[in-house]
């Protein structure tokens, strides 16, 4: 097949027709490349349309070879179902879909792969783009007219706001794993600026795979070239065909209108939505997709919570047949009783396995919130408050303050978001607080999960930033407060002041016997030298000095506790025989 035009080809291994670097008009008069999937037997049918950054024509063994070698040895029912040849980050396998009668329009961003342009990630412009190709799928002679979304991560990010647009022709989505906030649970973890994360995504994928990057690390899978197109551009070229990505987000370190610019307004989505979260999103994507479900105005929305590694069961046999159902009833117009519970979620056990949790609402309906009460003297975590004041201090980026539980005198199950009230004081105007949550069982072991970015992560993690504190009261619950972010208020040295810090949802079964420890500190988490537990990578990291000079977030940290200033974790606690919120299927193998 020919690398360039519109030249096609028929796959007779997976029975396609594939057409690449299809031209896709933009409202502005550009053209963006994408390569299209689509059935031989001339028949019109529904389009899954996906924009990416990361190359439409990028193997996943190319991008991630190491993730290529976990689905041969671990996943090899997806393989079986496919020949893996056209497996692209973050998108859907094109030849299941095809099989299925779909077809597939996969497109590079404007400015990345084979589509010229100013490259601008996760701007209006690019949900523009998104938008006009979807019309242009819906209007083809081989379309049904019906289009809907499906990616992961940074694809379902930008979907929310293209859903929020009503583009033509879109008439569902399947929004996985992938924050709708950009500010709260991807550039800023509450007001803390997420540098390793931000720069890790631009060197590596923004930058590098910049259209015209004639030193691109990646390959075109079809061809075995450079994969950013041609003709190569000088340094200074780029330079001038690209947004300076980390330093604008640093640029805005409030939730200002830029950002609001590239968040989604949830209330204008009433599509039909099956939207897909991963307890392995933990600091980057998990929060903002539950939230995103949330807040859909749409009154066909279904929210299905898993567990394991979100990548790998985008993928999965089953995953595909309840994605299929879903768009069958909603692209095809098939008649085929669609259905499945409202909210459905995994609940992890510490075996490794999971209990299916249903429900009609988020959290669980009979989700009830069990305070228990931080005792500084005693280091203990508390169901009463302790009987005299207690306080201890520590130094933001030298050390933390941890307390536990005392093993627990029966089973707990937990499920749903946390949220850590504390009242503090600071030698300092400003302090971030770092906050993890961590399960043991009983015989003293930690208890740890698989996540995008660690392999051995905690149970649950919570950021803010101290000066940041004021609450949407509109917005904020019990167990989930919800920060505004718009101005800072700095600490008064020496006064106390009250924070309510976001802990990211999570579940769990403890059995009786088991502890949970929280750890409060000023810095990323790390696990104490000698534990030969793998350390946790620094992707979630924020250690940019721009962002956090000593100076004004250094000064020592006091924590108070005491009847009348009651500092506590509020946990999201269900029944313990969890009742008619859930369905009890115990699913083996469940990645931990």
């Amino acid at each position: 097949m020919s690398t360039a035009g519109t030249a096609s080809g028929t796959d007779k291994l997976s029975e396609m027709l594939i057409e690449r670097d299809v031209a896709i008009p933009m409202r502005d008069g550009a053209s963006l490349r994408a390569n299209v999937y689509r059935p031989t037997d001339g028949n019109r049918c529904p389009v899954i349309v996906s924009a990416i950054p990361y190359g439409k024509d990028v193997h996943v063994r190319d991008a991630f070879p190491a993730v290529w070698q976990v689905l041969l040895e671990h996943y090899p029912e997806v393989l079986e179902a496919s020949s893996g040849r056209h497996m692209i980050w973050e998108c859907p396998d094109p030849e299941v879909w095809v099989h299925h009668g779909y077809a597939v329009v996969q497109m590079d961003v404007r400015g990345t792969g084979k589509s010229p342009g100013f490259l601008n990630p996760n701007s209006p412009a690019e949900v523009d783009d998104c938008c006009d190709a979807i019309a242009w799928a819906g209007e083809q002679p081989w379309s049904s007219g019906s289009v809907g979304l499906l990616g992961l991560g940074y694809i379902t990010a930008a979907n929310w706001q293209v859903a929020a647009r009503k583009p033509p022709h879109l008439k569902a989505m399947i929004p996985c794993q992938g924050t709708y906030d950009f500010y709260r649970d991807r550039t800023h973890n509450d007001g803390i600026y997420s540098s390793g994360f931000t720069t890790m995504w631009w060197e590596g994928f923004g930058k590098n795979n910049q259209y015209g990057n004639p030193d691109c690390t990646l390959r075109d899978m079809y061809t075995g070239e450079i994969n950013t197109g041609q003709p190569s551009l000088s340094e200074d070229e780029l330079i001038r065909n690209r947004v300076d990505y980390p330093n604008e987000v640093l640029a805005h370190p409030l939730l200002d209108e830029w950002y609001h610019a590239r968040t989604a307004d949830l209330a204008a989505i009433d599509l039909p939505a099956l939207v897909v979260a991963n307890w392995g999103g933990l600091g980057l994507q998990s929060r903002g997709t539950i939230n995103g479900w949330t807040g859909l105005s749409s009154p066909e929305k279904w929210l299905l919570v898993e567990d394991g590694s979100y990548f790998f069961t985008f993928f999965t046999p089953d995953r595909v047949a309840l994605f299929r159902a879903f768009f069958d009833r909603y692209l095809k117009g098939i008649d085929n009783n669609w259905e499945m519970p409202r909210v459905s979620v995994s609940v992890r056990t510490m075996n490794g396995e999971a209990v299916v949790a249903e429900g009609a609402n988020w959290p669980l309906p009979s989700t009830t919130a069990q305070t228990l009460h931080l005792d500084f003297d005693e280091n203990l975590l508390s169901p009463s408050a302790p009987k005299r004041p207690t306080q201890v201090s520590y130094s933001p980026f030298e050390d933390a303050v941890v307390v536990s539980t005392a093993p627990l005198a029966e089973d707990l199950t937990i499920a749903g978001p946390l949220a850590l009230r504390l009242w503090l004081s600071s030698e300092s105007p400003d302090t971030d607080l770092f906050v993890t949550v961590q399960a043991f069982d009983p015989d003293g072991e930690e208890v740890t999960f698989l996540t995008a970015a660690d392999p051995a992560a905690p149970l649950t993690q919570g950021w803010l930033r101290a000066s940041q504190r004021e609450l949407d009261l509109d917005r904020s619950t019990e167990l989930a407060p919800v920060h505004v972010h718009v101005e800072r208020k700095p600490l008064v040295p020496g006064e106390v002041h009250e924070v309510s810090v976001a802990l990211w949802p999570t579940s769990l079964q403890l059995p009786a016997g088991s502890h949970l420890r929280v750890t409060i500190g000023g810095r990323d988490f790390a696990r104490p030298e000698g534990d030969d537990k793998p350390r946790p990578v620094v992707v979630m990291s924020h250690d940019d000095p721009r962002d956090r000079p000593p100076h004004v977030f250094g000064g020592r940290v006091t924590l108070h506790s005491s009847a009348e200033r009651t500092s506590v974790i509020l946990l999201p606690v269900l029944p313990h025989s969890l009742g008619e919120d859930t369905s009890p299927t115990v699913r083996e193998g469940a990645d931990r």
